[in-house]
């Protein structure tokens, strides 16, 4: 699983974030191989994945970045330059079979308690435009992308979909 801090499951216990859930349903699946921080961008994760050498072609890859690139108000051409260099290391490590990697969307903190006082009108629209383009160059490449930003933006109305430190899904959302 490669991302940020909604990958590692920040906010959830380990078992609930969403890397160690889909493991679960994997018969005879071992514990998942992470590269994530709380905070990256796509650039952090492009060093990153540098110096990364993945053990042996991996079964499945999930990469979920981009809301760091947005809170920090990065320029959003740095995301449409990394974003698909990103896409095709996670491609590589299974073997270029794109039915092998998800790009999970980018969630909407907007709908969380800590959200809603620092986020910035029109940031949901920000993010649906972030989505928008790691759809169209997944569906170029043949990947799915599993949308999450939906259940995020119930966050008000469905508070449990929050974890504790509420701005990250929580362990029930990831579900």
């Amino acid at each position: 699983s490669l991302g940020d801090s909604y990958t590692i499951g920040t906010g959830v216990r380990t078992r609930e974030a969403f890397p160690f859930q889909f493991n679960s349903y994997i018969p005879g699946a071992g514990k998942p191989e992470i590269v994530a921080q709380f905070g990256w961008k796509t650039s952090d994760l492009l060093d990153a994945l540098g110096s990364y050498t993945a053990p042996i072609t991996l079964e499945y890859v999930t990469l979920l970045i981009g809301v760091n690139n947005i809170y920090t108000q990065t320029p959003f051409s740095v995301y449409q330059t990394e974003f698909p260099l990103l896409l095709d290391l996670a491609l590589s490590y299974v073997g270029d079979d794109p039915s092998k990697v998800r790009v999970i969307s980018i969630p909407d903190y907007r709908y969380t308690p800590v959200g809603r006082d620092f986020s910035y009108p029109g940031i949901s629209d920000l993010i649906d435009s972030y989505n928008d383009y790691a759809e169209s160059v997944a569906t170029s490449e043949g990947v799915e992308i599993v949308y999450i930003t939906d259940i995020s933006r119930q966050g008000f109305v469905r508070p449990e979909l929050v974890s504790q430190d509420g701005i990250h899904l929580s362990g029930i959302a990831y579900r």
